[in-house]
């Protein structure tokens, strides 16, 4: 069968357009001068897709009205759309990872994140093209301006952005799994000790209902590691005295399982009780007048909070309270494996890092548990 073009001039309707000479000849027919045909099969997907004998998706050009092949109209006025804009097939496709992203739940700061780090990265695709050796000149062309911890949150979306056009079928080499995130020098998290988490939970005046809250939160961070995001989101309904237990919402809207010790819980429902009712909001941690409490309020307290305590040379942090908790762990005997869990890292390696235990608790997790000495004893 001839190949058929539909022929979208501005503002116009489709119109049939064949090859008057080699009707027979199929799909390798040539509409008229200036124009571009694709024939059937090479067209896939919601966008223009060019089979491995066109030219590479970077290096078309759309004429002054695009011509498809049994291809829908209103697709075809698209991609006029497009080409009036001046917009490339990869920037195509960055909206519709973008798009993707949003359908499965990511949330918008991290859809954000993406768009403000793929959208250079789109824009060297479209001027230098898509193949294992331009993604190293891009990734050099990062060492240049940027510190290695930047250029591997740079490589960490670009490997998942490839990964997605693989899967989608927009390029034929899964060159995600060719392209290495940099090697990242080895950088322990900064903790507080004891005696500064001691005088961090004497700064709040426990006598007033604010400094009850604060210290709540503290006992939170210390006890259970939840992140910053995790905590403000805690629900009453979502805390459970009797099994002692709080149901948070991680990344990627997933929800796990934390436990309080037997501090916390005994405060929390003391807390809980304090706080009182409040018809039209059921967050844990609120301001007096009964509205939730904001990320900067909350980094405002602890940073007031440190100041009163004279604890210096940290930067104290929920993150770092989140550390503190994690290494602490380690150190009092828990596994690496419960604390991935209870952190709620996907990675196992995320959680070695607080396996850095040096000098004196090395020491005596050695002499605890010496497979040597074990057996002497028994």
């Amino acid at each position: 069968m001839p190949c058929q073009a539909y022929n979208l001039p501005k503002g116009g309707k489709p119109q049939i357009a064949k090859s008057q000479e080699n009707q027979g000849a199929g799909c390798g027919d040539v509409a008229q001068p200036g124009e571009r045909l694709l024939c059937k099969q090479e067209v896939t997907g919601s966008s223009p897709v060019i089979s491995t004998r066109c030219a590479k998706p970077h290096e078309i050009s759309l004429s002054a009205s695009v011509t498809f092949a049994h291809f829908p109209w209103f697709l075809a006025r698209q991609a006029n759309r497009v080409k009036a804009k001046k917009e490339t097939l990869f920037s195509l496709y960055l909206e519709d990872f973008l798009l993707c992203g949003r359908v499965e739940g990511k949330k918008a700061k991290t859809l954000r994140w993406y768009q403000e780090i793929l959208t250079p990265f789109v824009a060297f695709v479209d001027r230098e093209g898509l193949s294992q050796a331009s993604l190293r000149k891009y990734v050099n062309e990062l060492f240049n301006r940027l510190k290695v911890t930047s250029v591997d949150t740079h490589v960490r979306a670009m490997k998942t952005f490839l990964r997605f056009l693989y899967k989608e079928g927009h390029i034929e080499e899964d060159l995600a799994a060719t392209l290495k995130r940099p090697r990242l020098p080895k950088q322990f998290p900064h903790v507080l000790n004891d005696e500064q988490v001691i005088a961090l939970l004497k700064a709040p005046d426990k006598k007033t209902w604010e400094g009850f809250r604060n210290y709540v939160m503290l006992l939170t961070f210390l006890d259970t590691g939840l992140r910053l995001s995790e905590l403000l989101g805690l629900t009453v309904d979502r805390v459970n005295l009797i099994k002692g237990s709080l149901l948070v919402t991680g990344k990627g809207s997933k929800d796990r399982e934390v436990y309080m010790g037997r501090t916390l819980k005994k405060e929390m429902a003391r807390w809980l009780k304090m706080r009182g009712f409040h018809a039209y909001e059921d967050h844990v941690f609120i301001t007096r007048d009964g509205r939730p409490l904001k990320k900067r309020h909350v980094q405002q307290i602890l940073s007031r909070l440190a100041k009163k305590a004279g604890i210096e040379g940290v930067r104290c942090s929920p993150h770092t309270l989140r550390h503190t908790f994690a290494t602490n762990f380690i150190r009092n005997g828990g596994d690496v494996f419960t604390l991935q869990r209870l952190l709620g890292h996907a990675n196992i390696e995320t959680c070695m890092v607080y396996v850095h235990m040096g000098g004196k608790h090395l020491q005596e997790a050695v002499l605890r548990f010496s497979p040597v000495d074990r057996l002497e004893r028994g």
